[in-house]
Parts: structure tokens; C-alpha cells; sequence
């Protein structure tokens, strides 16, 4: 009898449990985008549960969210939300999440654990007839389609340690053997170098002769510190937009200016300047008796930093 009944109990107690669970997963949802969705960039995903009575509240903080949510590439890249909001501070019901805006061609999945999230009335007594309700593990997958105006490069580089920073060069490659690109929307304009509250905007954009690279020049920046390339969507344009309408993607790029120690100074006029190299080690002068013909700026001239001044 004894065994009978500890049988018993064992099986109500995993029926119970099944039951709770089916019954108390937030598992009515729908993601937006939908899964399986063609877009041309991730950046805002919205889950909307349904048929909670209060709505839900996070007990995931935005600082450790990356550890269970993310996005990954098929090549292996991942992206952590930079905002996160649940319940409160979204819309009632809705996990509203963003990322870095991803705009590379390819096939990405999004992840979030079980239990991110949870019913209000999980910290209530069971007045309602609720008990603890979590969300189950959600998962989609996107599509981002190849364009011409997707696959950029800069010169210098996302990412580069400069001395200073006054011209700037985008490409867009997909562009070169097709009609190239245009200015859509005011570069001047909507372009920003920031460093902490500074803000800089570019004094010149223009095209470059082979129409699918731009130069972007600003006053020469040496104040060292962390800086952001800010390009909006759609300030660039690809001129065959009766056929195949394509603008750039919102672009982010970062750089460095450290401290210069150890720069000569050369006033104009200076000679036997043999050989000169700007920063990024592209020759600029060979076999130069002087170098009063270069721009201010700083320059490897004989191997050493200097500073030319005019």
C-alpha cells in the first residue's frame, strides 16, 4: 500500500507541474519583425505578449541583458541590446529591445532565454488565481539582403588610434562599376564627429571623381579622445535609382586621438627632407630638397614625426 501510495503522490505532483507550467508560460506572443522576416537592417525588435491581466515586469537589468539576449550572425558575430524595456517604460505587455544597428548582408537569429521576463502578478499573492508565469525561450531568424549600398569602407579605418583627424573617406565599392552614388541628403549636414559633448560637423562633403567614394574634411581635430562617425541613412544614394533604389544604412564608425609626444616641430622652410609619408604611411614626397610645399599637418619625415606649421 505504501508503494502505491508514494506512486500516487509522484504522479500528481508531475501532473501538477505539467499542468502549471502549460498553464502559466507566457507562451502567446507574437515579434516584430515577424521571424523569418527579409529586412534591410535590425535594430528595434518589439515581443508583444497577450492575455496577461498587469502586464510585465524585467528582473533582467539592461548592464547584463547580452547574457540572455543577443543577436549572432551565421559568421559568428554578436550583438547585445543596448536598450532594454519591459512593462514599464514600453508599451504594456511588450519586451521592446534595441541593438546596434546591424545593416551586413547575411542570416541572423535572435535568442532570449526563458524567464527574462514575468507576469506582474508573479510578485503579488495568488489573489488572482495566478501563480509564477515566465516567458518560455523565444527565437527568430532574419534575412539581410545584399546592396549596393550596404558594403562600405572608410579610410582611416573604424577603429584606428590617430594623431589627429581632418579628412575622412567612405566608399562604397558595390557602387564602382555601376553608376556610382550621390548626395541624397546634405552630408554636411547630418554628418557628426563627436567627442563626448562636441559635437563636429564636416566643413566640406564631396564627391570624388570616380562617384563612389566622398571625402569628408573637418578642421583638423589633435584634441585627444574617443570619437564617433556619425552617418545617418540615406545621405547617399546610388544613382541608378530607377531600377534598383538603394541608400546607405545608418553608419557608426570610432576612433582614437592619442596624445602626441615626441613630434618635432618643422616651420615651413625647414630642408633635406629626403623623404615624406603622411600618417597612414602613404608617400608623399621622395627625394624633396624641402618641405615648405606640404600642407600643415603631421607627416614621417626621415623616419620621424613632425609637425609642419604654416
Amino acid at each position: 500500500m505504501r508503494k502505491f501510495y508514494s506512486f500516487f503522490v509522484v504522479a500528481l505532483v508531475a501532473i501538477f507541474a505539467h499542468t502549471a507550467s502549460a498553464q502559466y508560460t507566457m507562451g502567446d506572443y507574437t515579434v516584430s519583425p515577424a521571424s523569418g522576416a527579409t529586412v534591410k537592417s535590425i535594430e528595434n525588435v518589439t515581443v508583444a505578449f497577450k492575455g496577461l491581466a498587469d502586464g510585465i515586469d524585467a528582473h533582467i537589468n539592461p548592464s547584463n541583458a547580452g547574457q540572455y539576449i543577443n543577436i549572432t550572425s551565421a559568421d559568428g558575430d554578436v550583438y547585445k541590446p543596448t536598450s532594454f524595456k519591459a512593462g514599464i517604460g514600453s508599451s504594456i505587455d511588450n519586451l521592446d529591445l534595441t541593438f546596434p544597428a546591424i545593416t551586413k548582408a547575411g542570416t541572423y537569429t535572435l535568442t532570449i532565454a526563458a524567464g527574462v521576463v514575468k507576469d506582474y502578478d508573479q510578485a503579488e499573492t495568488a489573489d488572482e488565481g495566478e501563480q509564477y508565469s515566465v516567458n518560455g525561450e523565444i527565437t527568430a531568424t532574419y534575412t539581410i539582403e545584399q546592396t549596393y549600398m550596404n558594403v562600405w569602407t572608410l579610410d582611416p579605418a573604424s577603429g584606428s588610434e590617430l594623431t589627429s583627424i581632418s579628412k575622412i573617406i567612405i566608399a562604397f565599392p558595390e557602387t564602382e562599376n555601376r553608376d556610382g552614388i550621390d548626395e541624397y541628403s546634405s552630408p554636411e549636414s547630418n554628418i557628426t564627429l563627436t567627442c563626448g559633448d562636441k559635437v563636429y560637423k564636416p566643413k566640406s562633403a564631396t564627391l570624388l571623381s570616380d562617384y563612389y567614394r566622398a571625402e569628408l574634411t573637418f578642421e583638423t581635430i589633435t584634441e585627444p579622445g574617443e570619437y564617433t562617425l556619425h552617418i545617418p541613412a540615406d545621405v547617399y544614394k546610388e544613382f541608378d535609382t530607377y531600377e534598383n533604389e538603394s541608400a546607405n544604412p545608418e553608419i557608426y564608425a570610432f576612433y582614437t586621438i592619442k596624445e602626441t609626444l615626441g613630434i618635432e616641430d618643422v616651420a615651413v622652410g625647414a630642408n633635406k627632407a629626403s623623404n615624406v609619408y603622411d600618417i597612414y604611411g602613404r608617400a608623399v614626397l621622395r627625394n624633396a630638397n624641402a618641405v615648405n610645399s606640404l600642407e600643415s599637418g603631421i607627416y614621417i619625415v626621415n623616419g620621424k614625426k613632425v609637425l609642419i606649421r604654416k
